[in-house]
């Protein structure tokens, strides 16, 4: 199974929604998004993601089965990881803690991934303050995995993705329409086109 983590934080918002509409409806993959927000309040990244995706979105729920074809949400306050279960996997949950500057956590979710679907694992990290999701990009990189950065240039805010080009050297950096595309190829086990650009593109 391909699994594919997209982490965001301030400003990705609309990069996730047109992900999620451009990415076909029979993607060979499951998708877990993940953005940042405030513990003590109710999630609402399905509600506003659901309309115009082309994929089922799930809200997860510890234990739940992983999919192909469709897209998940964590709840909020919760950090995301994996396990594997007989032939499948489910996700589990576990509280982020008071010190995680980014709740959930993309870090964890990418290293959980990285260590059990290993190549099979492809990240993107769109918009966002700070630097959550570069640990677990390097993580994923180790595990010959795939990571997708957003184009700085593209991101409303350009800490997160920036932190991930300079520290991690991903295997591209792609504005946020280009990134639906790639995540096809890439699912279908394809070499997709594009190319890695420079960290100011």
């Amino acid at each position: 199974m391909k699994m594919i983590i997209i982490g965001g934080s301030s400003g990705s918002h609309e990069p996730l929604k047109t992900i999620l509409r451009d990415l076909p409806e029979d993607i060979e993959a499951a998708v877990l998004v993940l953005r940042h927000s405030w513990p003590a309040t109710p999630s609402v990244l399905g509600t506003v993601l659901r309309p115009g995706s082309a994929l089922p979105v799930d809200d997860i729920e510890d234990g739940m089965t992983i999919r192909l074809g469709t897209a998940y949400v964590a709840p909020s306050g919760m950090n995301v990881t994996f396990e594997a279960r007989g032939d499948g996997h489910v996700f589990r949950l576990t509280p982020c803690t008071a010190q995680m500057r980014g709740r959930p956590n993309i870090d964890v979710s990418l290293i959980s991934a990285a260590a059990v679907f290993e190549e099979n694992c492809i990240g993107v990290i769109l918009s966002g303050y700070l630097d959550d999701g570069t640990l677990g990009a390097i993580e994923v990189g180790e595990h010959d995995g795939v990571i997708i950065a957003q184009s700085p240039s593209d991101a409303e805010q350009s800490s997160m993705p920036l932190n991930v080009i300079q520290r991690d050297s991903p295997d591209y950096i792609l504005p946020d329409i280009q990134i639906a595309g790639t995540l096809q190829a890439l699912a279908r086990g394809l070499v997709p086109g594009e190319a890695p650009v420079s960290a100011t593109s």
